[in-house]
């Protein structure tokens, strides 16, 4: 099988390919803006499979499993739901659609999304603005001794500082406790390069080898043994179990390097 082939590029979406080709396509996907493009069009097209209700393959039995504990393929399904009520027209407008060109499904795809969101968001700003209406009438309704509203937890923010990996150290790395109210974890990571002055890093489940998040550019804070980078993930990501924090420098033409990866061990209470 060619590793370029869709059957290997789909397999590397349903994480099924071994950890250390799933790294390798995760790099190339970063500098490879054609692969990128292939490896969208082919999730978009599990996606859309799905969301029309085919009969189950392999391919899509694995993507059943693997949606259900992706809250990005389960928004993805969710926006495919709803752009394909909006855009139902009958047999032959389905057929049309399923052959479209790769690159003009992106841009339909795009498009159809703006008019969706703005529909969206019109029916949920109204929808909100009648139920603070009936709230507001039954507060003045009741007596004032009544009126008690139950405070809503707010989400919190936890941060760790990394130290720079070392060989030969626990292999569990700094441990990264989650409470249950936690929406972000910050982690700051001690950098010992001082050749880049622009850093990105992925964190990488240890045992698949799958990137789970990745960063924007980010620049560091300090100068000398005494820099540091700021990222922050989303707690939802995250579940008990040991993950690596890859980070990599960006040359000034763009190249990326490898430095280092920080060890780390999620625990939730």
């Amino acid at each position: 099988m060619s590793q370029d082939s869709d059957e290997h590029l789909i397999r590397y979406l349903l994480g099924d390919l071994p950890g250390p080709e799933a790294q390798r396509l995760d790099e190339r996907s970063v500098v490879d803006d054609a692969l990128a493009l292939r490896v969208r069009v082919l999730e978009d097209d599990l996606v859309d499979r799905y969301a029309r209700g085919e009969p189950f393959d392999i391919s899509l039995e694995r993507f059943d499993r693997l949606h259900r504990a992706s809250p990005y393929l389960k928004d993805k399904v969710q926006f495919a739901h709803a752009l394909h009520a909006v855009t139902a027209g009958g047999s032959t407008g389905t057929v049309q659609a399923r052959v479209l060109p790769a690159r003009r499904r992106v841009v339909i795809s795009s498009l159809a999304a703006a008019a969706v969101l703005a529909v969206a968001v019109s029916g949920y700003l109204f929808l909100l603005n009648q139920r603070l209406h009936e709230e507001g009438e039954r507060l003045r309704a009741q007596p004032a001794s009544d009126a008690v509203i139950a405070p809503v937890p707010a989400l919190g923010t936890v941060t760790f500082l990394l130290p720079p990996p070392r060989r030969g150290a626990d292999t569990d790395g700094t441990t990264v406790t989650v409470a249950k109210n936690t929406g972000q974890v910050v982690l700051r990571l001690q950098v010992e390069s001082a050749e880049y002055a622009r850093f990105w890093a992925a964190l990488k489940d240890v045992v698949s080898g799958r990137t789970i998040w990745r960063s924007p550019d980010i620049a560091p804070e300090g100068a000398g043994p005494d820099r540091v980078l700021t990222i922050t993930v989303p707690a939802a990501l995250l579940s008990p179990q040991r993950y690596g924090i890859e980070l990599s420098g960006i040359g000034a033409s763009g190249s990326t390097e490898l430095l280092s990866e920080y060890p780390i061990r999620v625990v939730l209470e």
